[in-house]
């Protein structure tokens, strides 16, 4: 069960700092037991210990991506303008976050597609097409 790794995880990063596979683990299980808030720390200290961890920089993408499209969904419900301004640039501040990461984890495995149709979002909601339609064409083939 998720409790249990999260104990076991926990253990072994305590015995093993510098493993970024286990910083990685223990996220994913946060993520499991709905505390991505706390996962997203241990995707940061696995791609502090390796920037080049295909996995972690897509998670803390999606991580980001995520709180984007929830933030997203909270001005739809507002007609205070000023709310409704605060709002989207926090939305908007959220989706930079995330393409930094979905970028990185593109370059690092380039036909991955769950990168790249969240990339294709990220550019359409963006407005930049010319990245727009080079994932579009990446995704076509």
């Amino acid at each position: 069960n998720c409790a249990d790794a999260r104990t076991n995880l926990e253990k072994a990063i305590s015995m093993n700092p510098t493993n970024e596979v286990l910083h990685f683990s223990l996220g994913t299980v946060l993520e499991n037991l709905g505390e991505s808030d706390k996962a997203i720390d241990y995707y940061k200290e696995a791609l502090r210990l390796n920037p080049d961890y295909f996995d972690a920089n897509y998670n803390a993408g999606a991580y980001y991506f995520n709180k984007a499209v929830e933030k997203n969904g909270e001005t739809l419900e507002t007609t205070d303008q000023a709310l409704l301004q605060e709002l989207e640039g926090e939305v908007d501040a959220l989706f930079k976050k995330s393409l930094g990461y979905l970028e990185k984890a593109h370059e690092l495995d380039p036909r991955e597609r769950s990168t790249l149709i969240s990339l294709k979002q990220l550019y359409a909601y963006m407005n930049d097409m010319e990245n727009f339609n080079r994932i579009k064409a990446l995704l076509e083939n």
